[in-house]
C-alpha cells in the first residue's frame, strides 16, 4: 500500500511539474499534442530556429566605455 502511495505522489510531482515532458524529450519519444486552438485563430507550431532570430547587438556608451576601459 505504501508504494502504491508512493507511486501516486511520484506521478502527480512528474505531471504537476512538468518533469514528464522533459523526460520524454530525453528518451526520444514524442508525446501527443494537446494544444487546442480556436476555429478563427491562426495556428502556427513552427518555432524559428536561431539562424531566424534577429538579436540586435549590445552598443557600449560613453560612461561605459571609459568605465570598461578603467577596470
Amino acid at each position: 500500500m505504501k508504494t502504491l502511495f508512493s507511486l501516486g505522489i511520484l506521478f502527480f510531482a512528474l505531471s504537476f511539474c512538468g518533469l514528464g515532458d522533459r523526460l520524454k524529450g530525453l528518451t526520444g519519444t514524442t508525446g501527443s499534442n494537446t494544444e487546442t486552438t480556436a476555429a478563427n485563430t491562426p495556428t502556427s507550431s513552427a518555432k524559428p530556429s536561431s539562424d531566424e532570430i534577429a538579436v540586435e547587438k549590445a552598443t557600449v556608451t560613453g560612461a561605459q566605455q571609459t568605465i570598461q576601459d578603467a577596470g
